[in-house]
């Protein structure tokens, strides 16, 4: 039994470790002027509009080809780092045994998301969106449905005793 509080002694603390990880990365990706996470998005973006050019060369100085893959490498973005808070805030809620842990990890991510938005106003060239914050909500919502199922799925398959 000692054993078994040991294990969830860590598992809690690697949760709020990676938990409050992720928000402060959200956080100081959000710091940055819109001309510096412009300059981060298209280090990102140069690798499949590399591959695109290399196929269609005639696409090489396409903006609308920028323009979109521009928006799906920083939407893809939101939705990345919302579902990981939500995994560890899904997590945690499950180690707590808080009732609706799922509902309750989705939620605080999308509060989050909302900050983060707000946050993101004060900064330098930068706005507050609302696809932004519909972005992190979406991200939260997948990933506390998918743990949902997963777990489900696990329970279903777990002997009984």
């Amino acid at each position: 039994m000692k054993l078994l509080k040991e294990h969830r002694r860590k598992a809690l603390c690697l949760l709020w470790v990676l938990l409050i990880a992720n928000m402060a990365a959200i956080w100081l990706l959000s710091a940055k002027t819109a001309e510096e996470s412009t300059v981060q998005s298209d280090k990102i973006v140069a690798a499949p509009k590399a591959v695109i050019e290399a196929v269609k060369p005639e696409r090489a100085d396409d903006k609308d080809l920028y323009i979109v893959l521009q928006f799906a490498v920083r939407k893809t973005a939101h939705v990345l780092e919302f579902a990981a808070l939500a995994v560890w805030a899904v997590g945690l809620a499950l180690m707590y045994g808080l009732k609706l842990p799922y509902l309750l990890g989705a939620a605080f991510s999308a509060l989050w998301g909302a900050a983060d938005e707000l946050h993101q106003y004060f900064v330098p060239g930068r706005e507050a969106k609302g696809t932004d914050f519909l972005f992190d909500t979406l991200g939260a919502a997948l990933a506390a449905a998918v743990m949902w199922l997963v777990i489900r799925a696990l329970r279903r398959r777990a002997p009984e005793h």
